[in-house]
């Protein structure tokens, strides 16, 4: 059984991803910007609990593991791959590479600056 999607909230979250979009692009409006960091996570938080459903811990980490962990993991191995062709290609240091991108994802920090690209 499919449920029933609110059209309000769908509205709300849509209004919240376009103050953000539009936060994050005024760089040279501070106030703009200052006035939408203000509120538009918290209205996300707000909608989010609206929805929230209590899991077991052991139900929460597959869930989430799926989810989130399964794409990120396929996501950093294609972007070290291409890193690591690319250092090849460059003649640099691949062991570097490989250290600063297996820490960059430990981490969750993106991908480092690891030769100028």
């Amino acid at each position: 059984m499919m449920a029933h999607r609110i059209d309000t909230f769908d509205i709300v979250k849509g209004i919240g991803i376009l103050l953000m979009i539009i936060g994050h692009s005024t760089g040279k409006i501070p106030y703009l910007r200052d006035f939408i960091f203000s509120f538009h996570m918290p209205l996300f938080f707000l909608v989010s609990g609206y929805f929230f459903k209590p899991l077991s811990w052991k139900d929460l980490l597959l869930k989430n593991s799926k989810r989130l962990l399964v794409p990120y993991l396929f996501t950093a191995f294609i972007i070290t791959l291409y890193m690591l062709i690319y250092a090849w290609c460059q003649h640099h240091n691949v062991a570097d590479v490989v250290l600063t991108r297996m820490r960059a994802i430990a981490l969750g920090s993106g991908a480092p600056r690891v030769f100028g690209m």
